[in-house]
């Protein structure tokens, strides 16, 4: 039966095909919880940091997340996190940074892979606005 171990190592490989850098897996003895960080170079220069908390049941649970895709010179380019201090936004307490700023909330909760492929959406609308600019 795959648990909190598989479900990381899944999405380790999802981060490996982004970048690379540094990630570290966490899981209790049980398998049933497990914490993901990660610090990874991408393309264009750009960093991403991830930290996914989860319970794992009968599925995976993300309970707490966030990951922020940082430019070459460390400025926010996108974070999409659950931290619970935009009650206000519609998903709550799922939303997106862009460029520092709060702009939405998220709903549903978005999967990694998700905000996986919005990260590296962005990369390559920047990489191809700099192409044609």
């Amino acid at each position: 039966m795959a648990g909190a171990r598989a479900y990381l190592e899944g999405v380790q490989r999802l981060l490996d095909q982004l970048g690379t850098g540094p990630a570290q897996i966490d899981v209790n003895a049980a398998d049933d919880q497990g914490h993901l960080t990660a610090s990874l170079l991408l393309a264009g220069g750009y960093r991403l940091e991830a930290d996914a908390r989860l319970t794992f049941a009968d599925r995976p649970e993300v309970y707490r997340y966030s990951f922020q895709l940082l430019d070459s010179n460390s400025n926010q380019v996108l974070r999409f996190d659950n931290e619970p201090h935009h009650p206000r936004l519609t998903g709550f307490p799922h939303h997106l940074h862009q460029r520092g700023q709060p702009v939405g909330g998220v709903s549903p909760a978005p999967s990694i892979r998700v905000i996986l492929a919005a990260i590296q959406d962005e990369i390559e609308f920047a990489q191809a606005a700099d192409d044609t600019g």
